[in-house]
């Protein structure tokens, strides 16, 4: 799928085959299961998949999630950040920590390449 672009210039969906992120929405899905997520996870989590498996940083989350001018608060992050592990990890995402930078999340499970012999199972 293309990604259609904002008046902004970003994009309003991201969609990799696997993981889906409309944004104007707040709508996720992995391999077309929905990820049910509150106002400040989606914005977390949207701002990680902007960056898919690259670092993010503490600031840019905050920044990204929180209004304007609030101070950086790292033990609320730190929560709502082991909250989205938990939701996103159910559909096989994963929210790595690197300590004292940010977060990145990973396709993990989600999109693994899995093959099959004749017998059906799964390899």
């Amino acid at each position: 799928m293309v990604n259609a672009p904002t008046s902004s210039g970003s994009t309003a969906v991201y969609d990799d085959g696997c993981l889906r992120v409309e944004y104007p929405n707040y709508f996720i899905t992995c391999k077309g299961q929905y990820l049910d997520l509150k106002k400040t996870e989606f914005l977390l989590v949207s701002r990680l998949v902007r960056n898919i498996e690259r670092v993010v940083t503490f600031q840019d989350l905050w920044e990204h999630a929180w209004p304007a001018g609030k101070p950086l608060n790292l033990a609320s992050l730190h929560v709502y950040m082991h909250k989205v592990r938990r939701k996103v990890a159910e559909s096989g995402l994963r929210v790595h920590n690197m300590i004292n930078v940010g977060y990145s999340l990973g396709h993990g499970e989600c999109c693994a390449r899995t093959s099959r012999d004749g017998d059906g199972v799964q390899r």
